[in-house]
């Protein structure tokens, strides 16, 4: 479980990590367009969008663990690659190989939690924390980038490359999940011991070639989209809700940092605005672990609601969406230059915590 978290702290803190240094990146390349100075967190945002359509199926073809250790060593080896980037295209390049490859523990590890905790209440206490990792992952990124990069842009990315380097072990130590994989092997181990080569598992039947992986196993999340209404609505909602979110990495710094914005804030000091976003999310993490107590409590009584897939996790969506649209109106309304920096700040706690329910429904 700590190889998984870990991970997605790493993805997650890597997709935001630069926006503190973005200033720094611009008079080091002499970069004056403000468009592109979105770019190193858009591209990744971009890849962010390539690799689980890779990953995830490749997770169930192959298994949990080799598609994590491989994603996450190339990923490393391309944050080295950000660190040391000589021109601006080739740090966008990386960034989005780095977005692609960060990818995996997304995609993966609900999936790791699912194969590991058989008891739904168990399942969701992880489910709750790999959550609350998604959401204060990216938190963290402009507090720490908008400190050190006052030294260098460049230790934006030899912090991300240290994190990686410390959790690269864990991915080693972590035991494959995956349970036709697991069955698979044993039925190899078995067949090896006993000579039987009639024992198979069910897997081993399944095709392996490369154009059964393309056209079946990688097909498979564009098949979900376009034959199931819920889960192409559900992954459109989605998108809004995680493309405003990241806005919020570019917004900020309009209205705290710099002398053109409307507090005037250092960039270290805009990073920590971003704390109560982080403080909402914990609040829905203890949210959700009520909340699946008491589904567990309504499962037992027999309520209708409970036995409908589609409405056990509706009621945290309901509470989720208008708190996002309510944080959205609040730092609008009131980032002026006559209200008090605080007023805006504390918007994050309402955001934070309609985009964490959100996505944990």
């Amino acid at each position: 479980m700590m190889g998984g978290i870990m991970s997605v702290i790493n993805s997650t803190l890597a997709s935001s990590l630069p926006s503190g240094g973005i200033g720094e990146m611009a008079r080091y390349f002499k970069i004056s367009t403000e468009a592109q100075l979105v770019l190193p967190i858009s591209v990744f945002l971009i890849g962010y969008v390539v690799g689980p359509i890779l990953c995830g199926p490749l997770s169930e073809h192959y298994g949990r663990k080799p598609v994590m250790i491989i994603s996450f060593l190339i990923y490393t080896a391309f944050t080295l690659g950000c660190a040391l980037a000589p021109t601006w295209p080739v740090l966008l390049v990386f960034r989005w190989i780095c977005g692609v490859m960060a990818s995996a523990p997304i995609a993966v590890v609900g999936g790791l939690y699912a194969d590991i905790f058989g008891d739904p209440h168990k399942r969701g206490v992880a489910m709750a924390v790999f959550m609350g990792a998604t959401t204060f992952g990216p938190v963290l990124g402009p507090l720490t980038s908008g400190f050190i990069a006052t030294v260098s842009w460049r230790w934006c990315f030899w912090l991300g490359l240290i994190l990686a380097g410390v959790t690269v072990p864990f991915l080693f130590i972590m035991p494959e999940t995956y349970v036709p994989v697991l069955i698979a092997r044993k039925a190899a181990k078995l067949r090896a011991e006993t000579g039987n080569s009639t024992v198979i598992a069910n897997s081993e039947l399944e095709k392996k070639t490369v154009r059964y992986v393309l056209t079946v196993t990688m097909t498979r999340p564009f098949r979900m989209i376009i034959h199931e209404s819920i889960v192409m609505l559900t992954c459109a909602y989605l998108t809004l809700a995680y493309a405003i979110f990241y806005l919020y990495f570019e917004a900020y710094p309009i209205v705290f940092q710099g002398p053109k914005s409307i507090y005037h804030f250092s960039a270290g000091i805009t990073g920590l605005t971003f704390l109560p976003i982080g403080i909402g999310a914990v609040l829905c993490t203890i949210i959700f672990i009520w909340y699946d107590s008491y589904l567990a409590d309504a499962q037992v009584r027999n309520a209708h609601w409970a036995d409908i897939e589609e409405f056990r996790r509706l009621p945290l969506a309901c509470i989720g969406g208008p708190l996002y649209v309510i944080g959205l109106f609040w730092i609008g309304w009131s980032a002026k230059s006559e209200v008090h920096w605080i007023v805006p700040i504390l918007s994050g706690i309402p955001f934070g915590m309609g985009f964490h329910l959100i996505f944990m429904a």
